[in-house]
């Protein structure tokens, strides 16, 4: 009954239902969004139909929106902190009940916000949507990493999408990149004064994964409204629509 309050001015319910399985993490088939961006011209509208359209076709940096971590950052430092060894200072003021959610919280805000820093990089060299030696790529055909030896093969088959460029969400068990790809990603860890040793402690908590460095909106369409201009589109989990909005922004 106490969703009810959440029917305000800013945010209005328009179902709640029971279910019998509870939701667990990863089970999410994506997230549908329908964005308004308000104060925006009508005669805007085909400008952003053109953005939406070399989205579709390339795509947008898969980065993590600026709330996964914490207001001013908060939950990332604590993330470092536990890393750094003084997890007692860092779940300090976190209530007892909270701190195994936290803790988990905050480690994988280190993990994002490292992701973030690579991701930067390579768009900062040119190297968002290339690849270069020793670069771990998905391979949708096979569905598993592979690490890239034939750059002029990889780089044809990333154009077509049957692979993809992903980054490091660093962890014990990460897949690891090679050659140049690697020295990148060293001096990741380098810059934050972290070591792949840092993260043993934490192989429960965060294992280590790798992340698709391009996000492909689906279903994406631009719509006049009579308050500005109307967005939707969907997105797989774990994928942020401030980084799809961000587009349209420039």
């Amino acid at each position: 009954d106490r969703l009810e309050a959440l029917d305000n001015d800013s945010v209005k319910l328009l179902d709640q239902r029971l279910h019998d399985d509870r939701l667990k993490r990863g089970v999410s088939g994506g997230n549908r969004f329908d964005i308004l961006l308000r104060g925006a011209e009508s005669s805007e509208v085909e400008r952003a139909r053109a953005i939406a359209k070399r989205i579709t076709a390339s795509g947008v940096p898969n980065a993590y929106g600026a709330q996964r971590f914490g207001h001013g950052g908060s939950t990332f430092e604590m993330g470092m902190q536990i890393l750094s060894g003084d997890e007692h200072r860092a779940l300090a003021d976190v209530g007892r009940h909270r701190r195994s959610f936290m803790k988990r919280l905050a480690l994988n805000a280190v993990q994002s916000g490292l992701f973030n820093v690579w991701l930067r990089r390579r768009i900062e060299d040119g190297l968002w949507d290339e690849v270069v030696m020793g670069d771990v790529l998905e391979d949708h055909s096979m569905g598993v990493p592979i690490v890239a030896m034939d750059l002029k093969r990889e780089a044809d088959r990333l154009e077509k999408r049957v692979v993809t460029l992903t980054g490091p969400m660093f962890g014990i068990k990460m897949r690891t990149a090679s050659g140049m790809a690697r020295t990148r990603e060293k001096a990741i860890l380098s810059w934050a004064n972290l070591g792949p040793e840092s993260f043993a402690s934490f192989r429960k908590l965060m294992p280590g994964a790798r992340r698709a460095a391009r996000l492909f909106p689906q279903q994406l369409k631009i719509t006049p409204d009579s308050e500005g201009i109307r967005l939707r589109f969907v997105l797989p989990p774990g994928a942020y629509a401030t980084e799809v909005v961000r587009a349209f922004q420039g």
